[in-house]
Formats: C-alpha cells, structure tokens, sequence
C-alpha cells in the first residue's frame, strides 16, 4: 500500500505541518504470464498497423515470424486497461504470423501472444469508408470520425477530390479520428472525404461526406 502527505517548511527545510494521509494506494504485482495480450484479427497483407489488446503497463514488442525480427518501434504504454493502436515499420506479409512481447516497467518478458496469421488481400473488398464530423473554416475542431475501414489499412482525407497533406494514417481497427493539419486552410464549401489503401488498391472516396460550413 502507498499513502502521501504533504507540508509546509521553513527557510531551515523543517516541516511545521503536516496534512492529512492520503487514501491507500494498492501497488499490482506484475500480470501473471499467462495473461498474454492479443493482436486483434484480422490483420491483412500490406497492413501498416495492429491493435494489440490485454496489454500492460510496460513496453510492447512486436515480431515477424517470416522476418525473424520486430516490425515495429518498441511502444511504451503507461495504462493497464484497454487497447493500443501501433504503427507497424513494415507493410504485413501475406502468409506471416505476427506476435507481440510485452516488457515489464521493472524488467523481464512475457510469453509470446498466440500469433495472429497475416490474411491475403486477395478476397478482400476495398469498400469506401465512412467520414462523420463537423468543420467550420475557423473551427477548433478538425477531427473526424472514419469507420468501415479494413483494419491496416491507411485512410487519408481528401478535400474535392485532392488528399490533404498529413492527413493520412494507417488504422489499426475499423474506426478511429483522423485529423487535418491545423495550418492547412478550410474554406466554406468545401466537400471533405475520405479513401483508404491497401497494397496498391485504393477504395473510391466514401460515400458520406463532411462539408464546411459557416458557424
């Protein structure tokens, strides 16, 4: 258990007084081995990004069987619940088994994850994805929301018909945000969609649409 109090002190570092203790604070062992994360399937061939679930507070590695080595840079995770979207170094392999290794804050690594098999793109349908937000040419807010895309796969914005600079990324599930560069102009009017690439297919732009508008 850990508690916490705090004091004032004088020029001479002597504390006068003391406040109340904090509540107890209980201090985790490390998760036992066997409760390995997991990459969430499926994951397909050219994909740029994962999802690992389950994992811990510490560093997560992840690994091409096929390559023999990490496909991705070390990523720290300071939470103990949820998930963690991780931009891979290298495009997927069709047939490959991909797994992760998770490094503990204080040393020592889990198991390996049970791998997650690389699928062919081959009978995959590139569909368009959907984009839903608001923007307004001023607006604080330049984020939307994309869903339907294949997990791996880059999503990037288009402002009519033209892809925005550095509005683009590879998504590690379905859904996420995707944001436009704060310095790049909006103006009223404008139609905002979105495409999303695998290998060298490139969905037509999403059906939904986000248009500027005057606040």
């Amino acid at each position: 258990m850990l508690t916490a109090r705090q004091g004032y002190a004088d020029d001479a570092g002597v504390v006068h007084k003391w406040s109340a203790t904090s509540a107890q604070r209980i201090v985790y062992l490390l998760p036992s081995p066997h409760a390995a994360a997991t990459i969430v399937k499926p994951i397909y061939q050219c994909g740029q990004a994962i999802y690992v679930d389950g994992q811990h507070s510490g560093i997560v590695h992840v690994h091409s069987s096929m390559l023999g080595r990490e496909i991705a840079t070390p990523t720290e995770i300071t939470r103990l619940d949820g998930g963690v979207e991780i931009a891979l170094t290298d495009k997927l392999i069709d047939g490959d088994d991909i797994y992760v290794v998770q490094e503990a804050v204080c040393g020592g690594f889990s198991p390996p994850s049970p791998v997650a098999h690389v699928s062919s793109i081959s009978s995959v349908k590139l569909a368009p994805p959907d984009v839903l937000g608001g923007l307004t040419p001023t607006g604080a807010y330049r984020t939307l929301r994309v869903s339907n895309v294949i997990p791996g796969a880059t999503v990037t914005l288009t402002r009519n018909g033209t892809p925005i600079p550095f509005a683009a990324r590879a998504f590690g599930m379905s859904e996420g945000d995707l944001a436009i560069p704060p310095d790049f102009a909006l103006h009223l009017g404008d139609i905002i969609r979105a495409t999303q690439t695998l290998c060298e297919l490139t969905s037509a732009p999403s059906g939904t649409r986000v248009e500027v508008f005057a606040t």
